[in-house]
């Protein structure tokens, strides 16, 4: 999510996906949340200009080979790998909605 707090339009600078734990090599389709578009994204994410008081919200899936959406297997990850949600707290475990484990951005239902 990318938030605006203040009164005022602002312009926001891209956020680099290896910043947001997220594989900054590979490509991913970033989907909207509120306004329903989608867009592919590679090494960067650019919100561009935020209302007052707006936020977006994305969702990233990565894609394999540039084709296809690819999915992630929690069943098969080793036992190190730790559960975050949004706001960077680690989990006991997959939480219903969106998860962040091992680079990933994962939604349950």
């Amino acid at each position: 999510a990318i938030f605006n707090r203040s009164a005022a339009t602002i312009s926001t600078p891209a956020i680099s996906l290896q910043d947001l734990y997220m594989d900054g090599t590979a490509t991913y389709v970033a989907k909207n949340v509120w306004e329903g578009t989608e867009d592919t994204v590679s090494g960067t994410i650019a919100a561009g200009t935020l209302a007052a008081y707006q936020t977006k919200v994305y969702i990233m899936t990565k894609q394999d080979n540039g084709t296809s959406v690819g999915s992630v297997n929690a069943d098969t990850l080793p036992g190190d790998v730790h559960v975050y949600n949004l706001a960077g707290q680690r989990q006991p475990g997959m939480q219903d909605g969106i998860n962040v484990m091992a680079g990933k951005v994962l939604l349950k239902k």
